[in-house]
């Protein structure tokens, strides 16, 4: 039964990953289900752009190069900090997105004993912050670090969100492969959610208004710099939006910020009036 091989090689790690996958696949195509395919294929066969990777292959990484000077100096394998760094180019001294497919980390994992797995920078990137980052010093070379550790992770990632998918899926549709082909549209949302909830991390978006739980159809609320109105739903009513404090554009790259400071807001107001009503 395919929800049995899924479970039994998700639990062995003496089990190739990239069968895991494959498995997953053919599982995909019995429920119908396209969450569960792309996620899957994308997995075996890597992902084409980092944007589309999600958060478990982002690895933190530091940065570190090789610099020449004159009459033969040298350094060898300084760290680059990202702060030398301009802002649209420090993704490159702080994290590694890992887009390759699972077969190609699991190469390197039984392969490598310990140690460390370096990333080159491009040859571009190089050259641009040659003179820029040591004076009298030129840049050679440069590269990120992430420990093999941080590639094994990611993978027994993978194995445990398969594994509790499809122990999920057996509990709420059933073990068989034949009550896999008889479910009912009930079923296949149930099924979806359960995808979403331990292929995908669960539903991030934050929904407002008439939107559901079900993320085959739901409305996200997009909180642009400036646009206090979405964030003062959070805070709830009585907070006029002339109380909202204002910040730069910059300092408020994450709307979570805001809306902490504005719950805070609201919450020191009720504190008051509280006291004004013990006073009275």
């Amino acid at each position: 039964m395919l929800l049995d091989d899924i479970v039994n090689l998700a639990t062995d790690d003496r089990h190739s990953i990239t069968v895991l996958l494959r498995k997953c696949v053919v599982l995909a195509h019995q429920l119908k289900n396209e969450r569960l395919k792309t996620w899957a294929n994308q997995e075996l066969n890597g992902y084409e752009s980092p944007d589309e990777v999600p958060e478990y292959r982002k690895m933190p990484a530091q940065a570190k190069g090789n610099f020449a000077g004159s009459f033969g100096a040298y350094l060898g394998n300084r760290n680059i900090p990202p702060a030398v760094m301009e802002a649209e180019h420090r993704w490159a001294a702080t994290e590694v997105v890992l887009i390759q497919g699972v077969g190609a980390y699991e190469s390197v994992v039984s392969e490598k004993e310990s140690g460390t797995l370096e990333y080159p920078w491009q040859n571009d990137m190089v050259l641009y912050y040659q003179k820029k980052l040591i004076h009298g010093y030129g840049l050679i070379s440069a590269w990120q670090e992430i420990p093999k550790s941080a590639v094994v992770a990611l993978l027994d990632t993978v194995r445990n969100r398969v594994l509790n998918m499809a122990l999920e899926i057996k509990s709420e549709i059933g073990e068989t492969d034949d009550d896999l082909k008889a479910m009912t549209p009930g079923n296949a949302e149930t099924v979806e959610q359960t995808i979403i909830n331990n292929i995908y991390g669960g539903n991030v978006n934050i929904s407002t208004g008439d939107s559901t739980l079900n993320a085959a159809v739901q409305q996200q609320q997009n909180i642009l710099v400036g646009d206090w109105e979405p964030v003062s739903y959070f805070a709830g009513p009585g907070l006029p939006i002339s109380r909202l404090p204002v910040y730069d554009s910059e300092l408020c790259c994450a709307w979570e910020q805001s809306v902490v400071r504005v719950i805070q807001a609201k919450n020191q107001k009720r504190l008051c009036n509280q006291s004004r009503t013990r006073d009275g």
